[in-house]
């Protein structure tokens, strides 16, 4: 949440987005999806909604390369990157 303020940088929205800020986790997925569903193609959406359901009920913490090889998986060979994610659109 704190990289998705971070990034709208002007202190008026950041603001207004502290005062809308989630109640639940549920509400809290629901913003970051959507944040990470613009620009998408729908297989895109679905397989990131896999992926997050799987991070969500992990028993264990899953490591950087473990979260890759899961991606990897439950993409099919889809182009989503973990590193493009960490570092550009979902990390808001």
């Amino acid at each position: 949440m704190l990289r998705r303020l971070n990034q709208i940088g002007r202190e008026k929205a950041i603001l207004r987005e502290l005062d809308n800020l989630p109640s639940s986790t549920y509400e809290l997925y629901t913003v970051l999806l959507n944040d990470c569903q613009k620009g998408r193609t729908d297989q895109d959406v679905q397989v990131l909604r896999k992926f997050f359901a799987w991070l969500a009920y992990s028993k264990e913490p899953l490591s950087l390369g473990a979260a890759n090889k899961l991606l990897h998986f439950i993409a099919n060979d889809n182009s989503i990157s973990i590193d493009e994610e960490l570092e550009n659109r979902c990390a808001r």
